[in-house]
């Protein structure tokens, strides 16, 4: 995964000094792997330009070759008949997407290095691509993105039923986060000429290999910048780390 790691590591340094310039006065947080995994979802689709702008802003020109074998691929998905498909598909998975110039390739097995079990930790990823169903998928992306991230874009009424959806889409959220992120939609953001939602929702829980004690908690000056600072409430720890 070098290749994608640089365009992460890339796309996110870039993304920080953006955010620090409109906001350099408040605290910023964000994840960069969820904002580049989400946009992946698009890039597998993009044509021409739009392709070109999302492969710059997430530095894909870094993993060379990523939409030549993406390209290759659908030619060969239009060049099959409808059953033989599944057969490609799988030998898609075999060849095709074990190549480390694919970009695609890359964000499956981050995916699933990501979202396997352990006992340490949890750490879930959702992303989902909801488009007006009055404007329907083509096949061959819909096949595409089911092997490379496990997902199924899905055709809905946004026309007629906007805030419906939009309600479904935070009930799924809040689910896959243990209910930390219940309203990741506010009322009005999706409305009869919304035709495409694309969202992202990580979640982590994790115990720290030494725990923090609580009554240690106390108030400590945390520094804005160089001259300022305000007091927060910080956890203290005092131990031996290997």
């Amino acid at each position: 995964m070098e290749a994608l790691n640089k365009a992460n590591t890339s796309f996110a340094l870039n993304f920080f000094k953006h955010e620090c310039q409109e906001d350099g006065d408040k605290n910023i947080l964000f994840s960069p792997l969820s904002i580049s995994s989400a946009l992946a979802t698009v890039y597998l689709g993009a044509k021409g330009n739009t392709a070109d702008q999302i492969a710059k802003v997430l530095h894909f020109n870094k993993a060379e070759g990523a939409r030549n074998i993406t390209t290759t691929i659908k030619m060969q998905i239009y060049s099959r008949t409808e059953e033989h498909l599944t057969n490609q598909c799988a030998c898609f998975q075999k060849t095709e997407i074990e190549k480390k110039d694919n970009i695609h390739a890359e964000f499956k097995a981050l995916n699933f290095e990501i979202n396997q079990h352990t006992k340490n930790y949890v750490l879930k990823s959702v992303s989902e691509l909801y488009g007006e169903k009055s404007l329907p998928f083509s096949k061959e992306y819909l096949e595409l993105a089911k092997i490379y991230y496990n997902a199924e874009p899905q055709s809905v009424n946004f026309v007629g039923a906007a805030d419906e959806i939009r309600r479904q889409i935070n009930s799924k959220v809040k689910h896959q986060t243990e209910g930390k992120i219940q309203n990741l939609l506010p009322p009005g953001s999706i409305d009869s000429l919304t035709r495409l939602v694309l969202i992202n929702a990580l979640y982590f829980k994790g115990n720290w290999a030494t725990k923090f004690e609580a009554e240690a908690t106390r108030q400590r000056p945390f520094r804005i910048n160089t001259h300022t600072t305000k007091p927060v409430s910080m956890m203290y720890l005092s131990d031996k780390f290997n």
